[in-house]
């Protein structure tokens, strides 16, 4: 299957500035040479805790947030490759229409100001530059897409449920008839009853139109039902990354092992595998050689305080960054609640 999206050796770093004359003294690395690329029409899911660098790396890839070094790869529909970190500004903003995101508060996304109808007609207005008649049809469209009758384009955000608002979000990334979608944690802010519909929805959506997600989450019971792969972030660079049911049913690095331990079971009186790992990450600044989990792995050696693990294969394309990911104990298979 041919990949739509590569990226390499991506770094996102923000500078720490002191004295007088804001000289550089370090910087926090945000995201720290990550690389990993998407098939077209694959569900591609970036999991790990809050900080880790996810939405950031997100973010960069799209060019939201301007890349401090690597490359991201992007297949057009002519089938030639796009270097997106290089693209000039207009040739950026014409990308646009193959690359969308929808993100994850949907109360915030929405501007206050303009009714629906004008939201979802301005990507295609400025994008595309169509008339007035084409966008009151392509409005038509995206709405019925996400299951909400055209009435709704002439209300308001604050008129809408969570839920409507982001079948709304949705609409307005899919208007301009994108291939690569980035969804920023679509259902977080979302009630459990309504989690499922928008799930749904976006499984329908992709069928439908053939689209590639790249799937930010911290959600991994979600994570499983949506995706075919997942990486596992922490402190900003893949420790892991395989098919999403090897990797729960056997998890090679210590804090995935952890991350799958902690999802809620529906049988609490169920002896359940300890967590092993305690405390909280260390600060971003804090971060020198050597394994950056090691401070809370209950494996962790002198090896990995020497020398920072890189991402091998271990076989079938499952990748881990851990010295010790061939020589760790069983554990009982996870299954997501």
């Amino acid at each position: 299957m041919n990949t739509q999206l590569q990226v390499t050796d991506l770094r996102v770093h923000y500078p720490i500035r002191k004295g007088v004359f804001r000289r550089q003294v370090g910087a926090v690395r945000a995201v720290d040479g990550v690389s990993f690329g998407i098939a077209e029409g694959e569900t591609f899911g970036l999991v790990g805790e809050s900080g880790c660098g996810k939405s950031t790396l997100a973010r960069a890839i799209l060019r939201l947030q301007q890349p401090t070094g690597g490359t991201v790869q992007f297949r057009h529909r002519d089938g030639g490759e796009i270097d997106v970190t290089s693209l000039p500004a207009p040739a950026m903003r014409a990308l646009r229409r193959d690359i969308q995101i929808v993100f994850q508060d949907p109360y915030s996304s929405l501007n206050p100001r303009l009714s629906i109808g004008m939201t979802l007609a301005e990507p295609v207005r400025a994008i595309e530059g169509v008339g007035s008649r084409e966008r009151r049809a392509r409005v038509a469209e995206a709405l019925a897409a996400v299951g909400l009758p055209m009435e709704a384009a002439r209300r308001f955000p604050h008129e809408f449920s969570g839920g409507q608002r982001q079948r709304i979000a949705i609409a307005r990334a899919l208007i301009t008839r994108p291939r690569f979608v980035v969804l920023d944690e679509p259902v977080s802010a979302l009630d459990v009853s309504i989690r499922a519909q928008v799930l749904n929805l976006l499984v329908d959506m992709q069928r439908e139109r053939a689209l590639t997600y790249l799937f930010v989450s911290h959600d991994l019971s979600v994570v499983r039902y949506l995706c075919n792969r997942v990486a596992v972030m922490y402190l900003g660079r893949i420790v892991e990354l395989g098919e999403v049911d090897r990797m729960f049913a056997a998890p090679r690095h210590p804090y995935t092992r952890s991350l799958l331990a902690a999802i809620p079971r529906p049988q609490p009186r169920k002896i359940r595998p300890p967590l092993g790992v305690v405390g909280e990450p260390p600060g971003p600044l804090s971060v020198a050689g050597g394994c950056a989990f090691r401070s809370r792995c209950p494996h962790a050696t002198g090896h990995c305080a020497a020398e920072p693990p890189v991402l091998r294969d271990l076989g079938n394309g499952d990748l881990v960054a851990c010295h010790h990911a061939e020589t760790l104990p069983a554990t009982p298979r996870f299954v997501a609640a």
